[in-house]
């Protein structure tokens, strides 16, 4: 596979913040199991507040109630937009 090139995850993985939907292609679930990633946008860390349909709606409503900052801003891109990422929420953690 050439360099750069992007490999998307398998059925049991998952690369997409279930509560914002930032993706930078790091796994957040792996085998079906979290890996204790924490999102660089929102904070959310795999299996603490993203195990349940719940805890993802509670978590990003906190999140975006509070004006939806970056967790860690050196991250944003410049051209980003919010909606646009929310939207690459899966659709089971809606």
């Amino acid at each position: 596979m050439p360099s750069g090139d992007v490999v998307a995850p398998g059925p049991d993985e998952e690369s997409a913040c279930r509560v914002c939907g930032h993706d930078d292609g790091d796994l957040f679930w792996e085998g079906g199991w979290p890996t204790a990633l924490i999102c660089v946008c929102c904070g959310n860390e795999s299996d603490v507040s993203d195990a349940s349909l719940m805890g993802v709606r509670n978590y990003r409503g906190y999140w975006t109630g509070n004006g939806a900052a970056w967790h860690s801003p050196s991250f944003k891109p410049p051209d980003w937009a919010i909606l646009e990422q929310l939207a690459r929420i899966p659709a089971e953690w809606r």
